[in-house]
């Protein structure tokens, strides 16, 4: 097999996979590419074009937690012991869905949607947990 930038020979096959310059330049008469394009056919050889496309691009996926994150930022809260009952009742009713992290994901971010931002302390220095963000006690006071 004979590889070149702008086309590719396979003898076994029979056949030339060629780029889409490759068949520009072939259009040209008396080109080196026309050339080689006129013994491509005289020597039998099937002329393949070359379809590359690029890939989509992905979109941007929210990264999901693990449940080792969300486990590690449930013990930290001020009501800690209901929220790691509830998150252990729950991981074990998804254990047999196939879209268990992401809806474990779900119910963590909204019983806890301050997560990410800078927490507040009560005075066992347990973070308080405000499930309404909105109405924090700093926009209170303004």
């Amino acid at each position: 097999m004979k590889r070149n930038h702008t086309y590719e020979i396979n003898l076994i096959n029979k056949t030339v996979v060629v780029s889409k310059e490759f068949m520009d330049m072939a259009t040209q008469y008396g080109s080196k590419e026309f050339k080689l394009l006129d013994n491509f056919q005289k020597m039998g050889l099937r002329i393949i074009n070359q379809t590359r496309t690029k890939k989509a691009a992905k979109p941007e996926e929210e990264k999901l937690l693990t449940y080792k994150m969300m486990r590690d930022y449930l013990a930290m809260l001020d009501d800690a012991d209901d929220m790691l009952a509830m998150f252990d009742t729950l991981r074990a009713g998804y254990k047999s869905d196939a879209k268990r992290l992401k809806k474990m994901n779900e119910w963590f971010h909204a019983e806890c949607p301050r997560y990410g931002a800078v927490p507040e302390f009560d005075d066992n220095f347990r973070i308080v947990r405000n499930p309404n963000p909105i109405l924090t006690p700093i926009a209170a006071n303004n």
